[in-house]
């Protein structure tokens, strides 16, 4: 009996289906079912059964569910309760604010005298998500609200801005009535879609019927920055990721006139257990929102 098992198990128990619990646990359906057979194995008694099609647990499920759910519950917890105790604060975000809002994270935590030592990890939203329901990082940052009973979701006072740049020579500089029209006009840079913010554009400006299409795409904002100051391109960026530029004055923000408004509000989370750990109060105190 292990605890990929149980756990394979509980979650069947509740869902009363293998499809749903191999999305839950990230695994293939096979995988699931093969953990179950091989716990059934191991205790030599049929812990599930389909009457009229429906997946129901036996009785020796019934007994084994309450012993599973309590193993499942102490290990989670375990892990909640024991990286609470580290002295190293982990962080982790979705790729844009993973590069472009977590530095300015840890600026302000190192302008007074204390020294916190973090790790960083830049992961999609769905395994952030899995990462703190594990104890595996402390708080996670993303740009859409999820829900979870074992979770505290907080929204920041901080939004991510998206603005439309050009280089300082680009001739857009000079429009004096830029419409979407007026855009469609110049050669547009874009980052590829894997980039959290592009999937936020992309979505928001299809609410108004907007679809954009891009001449050049990049895998790396840094070259995007450098296409733009060389080349005359647009596109979308962070604001976070262009504010020195901007203040250079080397790159250009291009207000679209009746077009929609580009910002979008960040979410913090963490395990509702570890809401008075030491370093989820921490990060809380960084945003204005701990004691």
């Amino acid at each position: 009996m292990t605890l990929d098992q149980l756990v394979a198990f509980v979650s069947v128990a509740k869902t009363k289906n293998f499809t749903a619990t191999a999305k839950a646990l990230h695994l293939a359906q096979p995988a699931v079912t093969s953990r179950i057979k091989n716990l059934e194995t191991d205790i030599g008694v049929t812990l599930l059964q389909r009457f009229d099609g429906t997946l129901e647990l036996t009785a020796a499920g019934a007994r084994l569910l309450r012993y599973a759910q309590q193993i499942v519950d102490l290990v989670k917890q375990a892990e909640v309760e024991i990286g609470q105790q580290s002295e190293e604060i982990i962080i982790g975000a979705t790729s844009t604010l993973a590069v472009h809002f977590v530095p300015r994270i840890l600026r302000t935590a190192y302008e007074g005298t204390h020294r916190p030592k973090f790790i960083i990890r830049q992961v999609d939203s769905l395994n952030l998500l899995n990462l703190v329901l594990e104890g595996n990082v402390d708080i996670a940052l993303m740009t859409h609200r999820l829900e979870h009973p074992d979770i505290a979701v907080t929204q920041l006072n901080e939004w991510l801005q998206i603005v439309l740049v050009a280089s300082e020579n680009h001739p857009i500089v000079n429009e004096s009535d830029v419409t979407y029209e007026v855009v469609k006009k110049y050669r547009l840079l874009r980052t590829q879609k894997k980039h959290g913010f592009w999937k936020l554009v992309d979505n928001k400006l299809r609410e108004h019927q907007i679809e954009i299409e891009a001449d050049v795409t990049v895998d790396n904002i840094e070259i995007a920055k450098e296409i733009l100051l060389q080349s005359a391109f647009l596109t979308f960026m962070p604001y976070l990721s262009i504010e020195k530029e901007l203040e250079r004055g080397v790159l250009k923000s291009i207000p679209v006139k009746n077009f929609p408004v580009l910002q979008f509000p960040i979410y913090m989370i963490h395990h509702q257990q570890s809401n008075q750990s030491r370093n989820v109060q921490f990060i809380l105190r960084i945003f204005g929102i701990g004691k």
